[in-house]
């Protein structure tokens, strides 16, 4: 059985035992948060691919947007292709995050694509109208193709 100190279970935190028995001391150090997309920097782009099949709880949809936040916020001009290869079920936060995403790219002059999008995700693009505001391509090739040359 774990022990529970606190809402924190025994394994979250570590105990430092003092030099001197003045008190109990621990230090709390904050687990990684999990990565749910991998980051590919290249000359031409910035890719961006899930590691996961099923993007619809609100835990992970959150921490997409914040990485994906820091990413545009932490180039002067982005230029992001997100790659959708392998992901299976999306849900509609996960579609507002990319919305989000994309005005903060278009904010700092920079462009975003989407690309490898199985044929129902697709089609959830389509019936939401968000094929005409997002700027998707067939595959990777297409999408780093029209990122042009502008770099």
């Amino acid at each position: 059985m774990t022990p529970i100190i606190g809402s924190l279970r025994a394994p979250d935190v570590t105990f430092v035992p003092p030099q001197r028995m003045t008190g109990v001391h621990f230090i709390y150090m904050a687990q990684p948060q999990q990565s749910f997309i991998r980051i590919v920097k290249d000359p031409e782009c910035t890719l961006v691919e899930f590691t996961e099949k099923h993007i619809i709880d609100e835990v992970v949809i959150r921490q997409i947007g914040n990485e994906l936040t820091k990413l545009v916020d932490d180039s002067p001009r982005p230029r992001i292709v997100v790659t959708f290869k392998g992901v299976e079920h999306l849900s509609s936060a996960a579609l507002g995050t990319l919305l989000t995403v994309m005005n903060r790219v278009k904010a700092k002059d920079g462009q975003l694509r989407l690309c490898d999008i199985n044929a129902q995700i697709l089609q959830i693009f389509q019936i939401t109208k968000l094929n005409k505001i997002l700027r998707i391509e067939k595959d990777l090739a297409s999408a780093k193709a029209s990122l042009g040359g502008n770099k």
